[in-house]
């Protein structure tokens, strides 16, 4: 019976050939100097992309922290809205200022206690100007808590040194001694105590009452329609508590700690050059 003869039998016979005579193909390999030049062309790639990363992880933070002061200038706006124009006080001093009676704490604690800030509040035990038992009643996921800052629990504040400092990435927290309640925050105000009193220019956000141990405290506040600039006049920015006429308190958090984001009296927000902050717009004219 005649065996049929196919391409297959064909590709057996050759394949068989080759292995008999030793000249079978071998498998090909990366030589040392192969492996060298491709690593080294992984390597440049890497140095490459890496600042392309890092760049848009820094323009990721600083976007998100301009939609939180945009968001916080929207609850400052709203509040002045239904309060004759005034600004929210920069803070209420009480009992624990020394000052006889109560006090409503932080800015923020008043626009959240009010309802024109949705941000985590905790009930807390307060003690001069430390908070106890907050324990995780606070969350990062909020207008008030900028993406390049530290949750951070502790006690004892203090404050940044230089505009690089550390201690600028941590959050800051005042209470209520009215309802014990407080919220925390890691943006600062343009303001000072007792300005006027010591002889300071004048800042846009006011305490109430300001200089309270005098036998006549200030109750005068800001008004939005006073101010002569308000597209260059900060009123809120990166920073620790409040300007209190302190260029280290203006944290330089975003694009390698050169820049900072600042919310305008306007209420539009900008990143600016950290040193070049501040500068006579921060003043009342």
């Amino acid at each position: 019976m005649a065996r049929r003869f196919t391409m297959d039998h064909s590709a057996d016979i050759f394949a068989e050939h080759l292995r008999l005579t030793g000249n079978a193909p071998r498998t090909a390999a990366f030589s040392l100097v192969e492996l060298l030049v491709v690593i080294g062309i992984i390597t440049i790639l890497i140095a490459i992309l890496l600042p392309v990363v890092s760049l848009t992880q820094q323009q990721g933070q600083s976007t998100r922290c301009l939609s939180n002061l945009h968001q916080i200038g929207l609850s400052i706006s709203s509040y002045a809205n239904a309060h004759d124009f005034c600004l929210v006080p920069g803070d209420y001093f009480g009992v624990g200022d020394g000052y006889s009676q109560k006090g409503g704490g932080s800015w923020c604690d008043i626009l959240a206690d009010e309802g024109y800030l949705n941000v985590p509040i905790g009930h807390i035990a307060f003690i001069g100007d430390n908070l106890a038992n907050f324990g995780a009643l606070w969350n990062q996921d909020n207008i008030l808590f900028c993406p390049t800052c530290q949750d951070a629990n502790v006690l004892l504040y203090w404050y940044p040194t230089t505009q690089t400092d550390g201690t600028g990435m941590m959050w800051f927290s005042r209470a209520s001694d009215t309802t014990l309640e407080a919220v925390r925050t890691t943006y600062a105000i343009n303001t000072a105590p007792a300005q006027e009193a010591q002889g300071l220019r004048p800042l846009p956000f006011s305490f109430l009452p300001d200089y309270p141990t005098t036998d006549h405290p200030d109750w005068r506040i800001n008004k939005l329609s006073q101010f002569t600039d308000d597209t260059t006049l900060p009123l809120v920015f990166d920073g620790v508590w409040m300007f209190n006429n302190d260029p280290a308190r203006i944290s330089a958090r975003h694009y390698n700690k050169t820049e900072t984001n600042l919310l305008f009296a306007d209420f539009h927000c900008e990143t600016q050059l950290a040193a070049s902050q501040p500068n006579d717009n921060w003043y009342l004219k």
